[in-house]
């Protein structure tokens, strides 16, 4: 019986660091819920204006990438107007979809009944680059992820 009690104590002090860990993790949003995803308007196009992405309950929001054409290494300003939606964190993040680009995600403020800020694209050595622009929203429902696309074209 002692043996098992000298067995058990190690056991319990090593999940409790588990818990603790896994814990101190999400806290610090190094842990990302599952995210829902939501369709976007068809055959918007980015590049020549606003698109928006809703829920099924009409809830979305509309994002806006400025100046015209969104051009890589040009600084851009995000404006993300939300519909229906009460949220507490708005991020952008850029994929590259027919080359791998790294991680570009770029936080925005609140700015109004909007959030907004800067970001800029990396350049790629390809002629004309397609994009996935997620805004991702941390609402009362966990993230909700509104997918856009677009093409940048190298001068």
């Amino acid at each position: 019986m002692k043996h098992l009690q000298n067995l058990l104590w190690p056991l319990a002090l090593l999940l409790a660091l588990v818990v603790l860990g896994t814990a101190g993790w999400k806290a610090r949003g190094l842990l990302q819920p599952r995210a829902t995803v939501t369709a976007t308007t068809p055959n918007c196009d980015l590049q020549a204006g606003p698109c928006a992405a809703r829920l099924a309950d009409g809830r979305g929001v509309i994002l806006t990438l400025s100046p015209r054409p969104v051009v890589a290494l040009q600084p851009m300003r995000v404006h993300v107007r939300l519909v229906g939606l009460r949220v507490s964190r708005v991020v952008i993040d850029f994929t590259g979809v027919n080359m791998e680009m790294g991680f570009n995600r770029f936080v925005l403020k609140p700015d109004g009944a909007a959030y907004a800020g800067q970001a800029i694209l990396p350049v790629c050595t390809r002629s004309r680059m397609e994009w996935r622009a997620a805004v991702l929203v941390q609402s009362a429902d966990g993230v909700l992820a509104f997918p856009f696309r677009f093409a940048t074209v190298r001068p």
